[in-house]
């Protein structure tokens, strides 16, 4: 039987990282990340900070319906195919839909949050000690469930 384990936590949370390592440790076998998927969706690179360049908040509701489907179906594909799979997600209150998929499957399902508390995310998130729109934006989406 399958596994999907459910990653949230905020956006820089650190959530990528814990994926990253189940991957490569062997845990799971697929993993549907939001990183990820919306760096493939555009097709942007990291910066020479390391970071991934603002995002174009006229696109941001299209890429995110976007991204949100493809993960669903990546889940679907891999606990189809009986793999373990692993998802992040940094927006509260998921956790539901993703169980009711691994119910469809039959597969078990775990959630594991990650988050380092506010504070140390918008220090993660500043550039030059100041917050996007976009970051103020995700950062909302987790701790006031999408309003900040």
């Amino acid at each position: 039987m399958a596994r999907l384990v459910l990653i949230q936590g905020p956006a820089g949370g650190g959530k990528s990282a814990v994926a990253r390592a189940m991957l490569d440790g062997g845990e799971v076998r697929i993993l549907a990340d939001n990183t990820r998927l919306w760096a493939a969706i555009r097709d942007v690179r990291r910066g020479p900070d390391g970071r991934f360049p603002e995002r174009n908040s006229e696109a941001d509701a299209l890429d995110a319906l976007l991204a949100a489907y493809v993960k669903r179906v990546v889940v679907r594909q891999a606990l189809g195919r009986n793999l373990d799979t692993a998802v992040t997600t940094s927006v509260a209150g998921e956790a539901p839909t993703y169980a009711g998929i691994a119910a469809e499957f039959g597969s078990e399902f775990e959630v594991r949050t990650v988050d380092p508390g506010e504070a140390e995310v918008e220090r993660r998130l500043s550039r030059r000690g100041r917050l996007s729109g976009q970051c103020l934006r995700a950062i909302g989406r987790w701790y006031r469930g999408g309003r900040r």
